[in-house]
């Protein structure tokens, strides 16, 4: 484990030195070590990164260590006999492992989660050993807290031991493919670019979120596209997708999403406009503010909700239902939202959507979705009901040209032009005119 950590150590310190010095920016080497200290999107893992300051480097040393010393082991079971493995950060195993085999018709024999490695199991003496390890790379970060980018920095140590840890399950389990799901996190492509060096096949899974939110820069042998507009993202971002082979995926909770019925009658009349909240008033009220310099989701939703408002007051026969985000329905939260939107929708026709349903299971409530960038959108085109984008702060997004650019709003005159028009469609209208006849729940 200590010469995993070395080789892990030493690949991360050369990738970091060819992105500082310049050598072959168009190569997978240089992009993985600028995507490890130096992306745009940063790390949702860095949320309270902000309040450790120059500390960051300690504490996520204090971190790793007393994870190794002293949170209880967690084991990797071993299901089946093949060479294949997952590789994500979702709780739910069995729903990935699911989504993989009907993806692929392959059913994976190990789940690997990311959050977990910090606690694989070791001697005693391999864990003392680890920590001075880790102590020695920590100082050799310090230097880097006088960086903006110090978080970034802060976040190799758990990286690094992360995929050490992963090398060696694979290692001692002999898997020979890997399915890598948690691609959004900074990492994905440096440890990709290890894994393969070690002789393993990587089939990343995008889910159905835009690549332009994380996955600009891809490495694996190969990809599953999960949402349509990924294909035309995959045109311009093809300098830095390092790809060999594309499948056709569908969204990753499309069993559960897609294959529920919507019930409509025939087509929604009822100028109810859906709001799909990202909670990102919420998270900044909590200081959870994710470290981005890539887009201001922020901004956008804050602007989007003042948007909707004065729709509201000059269309006096719309209404607003307003679908919760997962954290704004949590109970301690829940009368801060309720709160958030009166102030912002007082004395209009709205109102807050049941806050104990999913909120997939209310499509039929409304008769366009909007949002800044929530993923059940995604799920609204697959189910052919009619929705469009507010997203005026996110550079070089949506792609000129594609679909998303014909249901993107970058301004309150664009926005209202576009739900008027979008409005008079048939949901069969949209599909063709708007989505060009794409997103089918089948392939």
């Amino acid at each position: 484990m200590i010469l995993n950590s070395l080789y892990v150590f030493c690949y991360y310190f050369l990738m970091i030195a060819s992105y500082f010095l310049g050598i072959g920016k168009k190569s997978k080497f240089y992009q993985s070590g600028k995507n490890l200290v130096d992306r745009p999107q940063g790390s949702h893992r860095l949320i309270d990164g902000n309040k450790l300051g120059f500390l960051i480097i300690p504490a996520f040393y204090y971190r790793l260590v007393y994870s190794i010393l002293f949170i209880p082991k967690k084991f990797v079971v071993n299901q089946k006999t093949n060479d294949v493995a997952v590789y994500d950060e979702a709780n739910d195993e069995s729903q990935r492992l699911d989504f993989i085999y009907k993806m692929t018709g392959e059913l994976p024999s190990i789940y690997i989660n990311k959050q977990e490695l910090l606690r694989y199991e070791f001697p005693s003496y391999v864990k003392i050993s680890l920590s001075l390890v880790y102590f020695v790379y920590s100082l050799f970060l310090l230097p880097f807290t006088l960086s903006k980018n110090r978080q970034l920095y802060a976040l190799l140590l758990h990286e690094i031991y992360e995929l050490s840890v992963l090398l060696l399950i694979c290692k001692k389990y002999k898997i020979r493919k890997l399915y890598y799901s948690c691609i959004f996190e900074k990492d994905s492509n440096s440890s990709a670019y290890i894994l393969q060096k070690k002789g393993l096949y990587i089939i990343k899974n995008p889910s159905e979120d835009p690549l332009y939110f994380h996955n600009k820069f891809i490495i694996a042998d190969e990809l599953g596209i999960c949402n349509d507009y990924q294909w035309e993202e995959l045109e311009a971002y093809k300098s830095t997708i390092f790809v060999n082979k594309f499948q056709q995926w569908l969204p990753e909770q499309y069993d559960v999403i897609l294959n529920k019925s919507v019930e409509k009658k025939a087509e929604i009349k009822n100028h109810t406009i859906g709001y799909y909240s990202g909670a990102s008033w919420l998270n900044a009220f909590l200081k959870n503010n994710l470290t981005t310099d890539a887009y201001n989701p922020y901004k956008a939703e804050e602007e989007l909700e003042l948007n909707l408002a004065n729709f509201l007051k000059e269309h006096n026969n719309y209404h607003l239902k307003v679908y919760l985000h997962p954290l704004e329905k949590r109970a301690q939260y829940i009368h801060l939202s309720i709160e958030h939107y009166d102030s912002k929708c007082n004395g209009l026709k709205y109102e807050i959507a049941d806050v104990k349903r999913p909120n997939y299971e209310m499509f039929n409530e409304c008769e366009i979705g909007v949002t800044v960038f929530s993923g059940i959108m995604i799920y609204r085109f697959y189910q052919g009901l009619k929705g469009i984008y507010y997203n005026p702060y996110f550079p070089n997004y949506p792609i000129k040209g594609s679909t998303f650019d014909s249901i993107s709003a970058k301004n309150e005159e664009q926005l209202s032009r576009l739900i008027l028009e979008v409005i008079e469609l048939e949901d069969a209208e949209f599909k063709n005119i708007k989505l060009n006849g794409k997103y089918n729940k089948s392939f």
